[in-house]
């Protein structure tokens, strides 16, 4: 019983020299875990700060551009007729062409637009609409005709951005700028850019990563059906960053307002998509975790056993003179093996000396 007592305690002592540094490794494994976030939402927002550098580029873009039309001396000198001759329309005619080359530098631009308040023209980059058919174009962008025109009259005469929102759901960003007659501030003219956001968004879209545009008031702009109802919630908490429940799944989310108007640019992505990396290094340090585990544990029993083998020979000859001497540590081992030792080397002097006093004799 005692025999095996001290293999224990051997066993013990070399489980604790395999096993303590790998316990204290977890810590490491903390601190890696960690890092590992970090470096993914460091990601993620680089890629919605690109979002973000390119919605904006696009918007200045837009506002370069409308700022020539309203300057065009064709446009202007169009904007002061009531009515229009057969040689005037022939002109709206080219500045649609104008607008169409112009539109179809960005993808993000959805339509650019030249309204003439006194004489009710309006043109697109794709036709020219006649005074009774010109609430054709905000037909077509879903939304109210009252509330279109109204828009134009904005009452600036330099490049504002305004949104407005469809009938449906969802909400068109437009880069517009007005002319006013300069003695009687008659609104005349106005010159505007339509603009999906969502265009840009495609190349960082998938499945489980949806990037989104809202207004201060946190409205949906552009997105779909999940960016919806985070907006709901977003109006209620105002929180820029976080977790949230989707239809039944966990999302990760965060808000970005734009350097150039007051639109906020947002990602929505699955959350076990968002930490698939950190799942896979989690499973690649479970493993190994295990394998030097198993690893320790068999040489600790290995090297117990092998300094415990010659111990065991021993055992039996320490304390035969008192039966009820107990070797209840190592410590007390080792004494014992001490006293052994000397004992023998004792018994090997006298046993040199009888054989010298024999020889004398």
């Amino acid at each position: 019983m005692e025999s095996m007592n001290v293999y224990k305690r051997f066993l013990a002592s070399y489980l604790s020299v395999c096993l303590l540094p790998l316990l204290l490794s977890f810590f490491t494994i903390a601190r890696l875990e960690r890092r590992v976030q970090d470096s993914i939402m460091s990601d993620q927002e680089s890629s919605m700060q690109l979002v973000r550098q390119e919605c904006d580029r696009t918007l200045g873009h837009a506002a370069n551009l409308v700022s020539i039309f309203s300057e065009d001396t064709v446009a202007s000198y169009l904007s002061e007729k009531s009515e229009l001759s057969a040689e005037e329309l022939f002109a709206l005619c080219d500045l649609s062409e104008s607008l169409s080359r112009a539109i179809g530098q960005n993808a993000s631009f959805y339509r650019g637009f030249c309204y003439f308040a006194k004489s009710g023209f309006l043109v697109t980059d794709r036709r020219t609409y006649h005074p009774e058919a010109a609430g054709l174009l905000p037909w077509d962008l879903q939304l109210d005709n009252g509330s279109f025109y109204s828009l134009l009259d904005s009452g600036s005469s330099s490049e504002h951005i305004a949104t407005v929102y469809k009938e449906t759901s969802g909400g068109w960003v437009m880069v517009l700028r007005s002319q006013y007659d300069s003695s009687t501030q008659e609104f005349i003219f106005c010159v505007g850019i339509i603009i999906q956001l969502d265009r840009s968004f495609s190349p960082w879209s998938s499945g489980d990563f949806e990037a989104f545009v809202t207004d201060d008031s946190y409205r949906l702009i552009c997105g779909g059906e999940r960016a919806g109802a985070l907006c709901e919630l977003l109006a209620q908490n105002g929180s820029e960053s976080g977790e949230v429940d989707i239809e039944g799944q966990r999302y990760v989310y965060s808000q970005y307002p734009s350097g150039f108007s007051r639109v906020r640019y947002g990602f929505l992505t699955r959350r076990d998509a968002y930490y698939q990396q950190l799942r896979i290094v989690w499973i690649d340090l479970l493993i190994e975790i295990a394998v030097i585990l198993i690893i320790s544990v068999f040489f600790a029993v290995f090297w117990s056993r092998r300094t415990y083998h010659p111990i065991k020979s021993i055992l039996p000859y320490v304390g035969t003179g008192s039966p009820e001497i107990e070797c209840r540590s190592i410590s007390e081992l080792g004494s014992a093996l001490v006293s052994f030792a000397q004992e023998k080397e004792d018994l090997a002097s006298q046993v040199m000396s009888s054989e010298q006093q024999i020889l004398s004799a």
